[in-house]
């Protein structure tokens, strides 16, 4: 069951993107990539747990389709005011982190990373309220642990 009022809270207590480069879990799923470069300008296979080929990117931007999911009906208007919420709290969240996290050189990421969590945290809560799974709610964890997660392969994430 969701409760927005909860997880509003839960947002708003949560500095997001704050552990970027530091790998504070043991999961095996979980493929760490220390930075930016590494992961967008000079990957390699082997940061990438020799994966990086079969890496599906996961979206930077509210209009795209969910990868994990097939919608074929418009979600209810109760959900999407959920969404709304949602996302506004995000947003105010993270509007003081330092844009400096996701640049490296002439290329500057910020606006991908803010999309992909935003698209993360209300596809969790569609994926929620259908019942379908835990992709999205997985990935919202990763999320709360102060990372950016920008791939999956099958069951294996891949995170900043």
């Amino acid at each position: 069951m969701f409760h927005i009022t909860k997880e509003i809270l839960k947002i708003q207590n949560t500095h997001f993107f704050k552990n970027m480069g530091h790998a504070n879990f043991t999961d095996q799923s979980i493929v760490f990539i220390k930075n930016i470069e590494s992961a967008f300008i000079y990957p390699q296979e082997s940061d990438f747990k020799n994966i990086y080929h079969q890496v599906k990117w996961l979206p930077t931007s509210l209009s795209e389709t969910d990868p994990f999911y097939t919608m074929t009906q418009k979600p209810p208007e109760s959900i999407i005011i959920l969404r709304k919420q949602i996302t506004q709290a995000l947003m105010q969240s993270i509007r003081t982190v330092d844009p400096q996290l996701f640049k490296y050189d002439q290329y500057d990421f910020q606006y991908a990373a803010k999309n992909a969590l935003c698209f993360a945290f209300r596809q969790a809560l569609i994926e929620k309220y259908y019942g379908l799974g835990q992709h999205w709610e997985k990935i919202t964890e990763l999320y709360y642990l102060g990372h950016w997660v920008i791939g999956y392969k099958t069951d294996q994430y891949i995170v900043i």
